[in-house]
């Protein structure tokens, strides 16, 4: 959705949106990957995105406080910024107070092992990015609760 110098191909996206009517549109974390994310917002705005997921042009929306911040007031309530990237237990209610985002996108994933009871040592017959096929992330649903109520006592201790 992107074009090679890292601009909003606007061709490519009219016609993707077009596909959508009638739906709530989410345009991805390409967005992080744009070299004028300021000049990118107002093309997303125009073409009629509901939303944007980023991390704020870094790894973990942790990281990107002031960019984030910015990105929401910017928008000022035209396109909702969805903050993602490394959200968690431990970092959301700062995350959401600093920056003023309204949605998160977390996985509340975990690590987990498999239960194969045998597991062959030498063959491994996944890619090299995802080098052990004994293990896999899931989405755990102890932290995703831990997550709301980390969101839902900071609501309440600000009313």
């Amino acid at each position: 959705m992107l074009n090679a110098d890292a601009s909003i191909n606007i061709e490519a996206n009219k016609e993707l949106l077009g596909y959508c009517t009638g739906m709530k549109t989410t345009f991805h974390r390409a967005f992080d990957m744009l070299s004028e994310s300021s000049v990118a917002l107002e093309q997303l705005i125009d073409l009629g995105f509901d939303k944007i997921l980023t991390s704020g042009q870094v790894c973990s929306a942790e990281q990107a406080g002031d960019s984030l911040k910015s990105l929401v007031v910017q928008a000022d309530n035209r396109i909702s910024i969805i903050a993602a990237g490394g959200i968690n237990t431990a970092n959301i209610v700062k995350i959401v107070n600093q920056t003023g985002v309204g949605e998160v996108h977390a996985s509340a994933r975990a690590q987990s092992q498999s239960k194969m009871l045998y597991q062959t040592p030498n063959a491994n017959i996944s890619a090299d990015y995802f080098p052990n096929e004994f293990e896999h992330y899931s989405l755990q649903p102890e932290n995703l609760r831990n997550i709301r109520i980390s969101l839902d006592n900071s609501v309440k201790k600000l009313k």
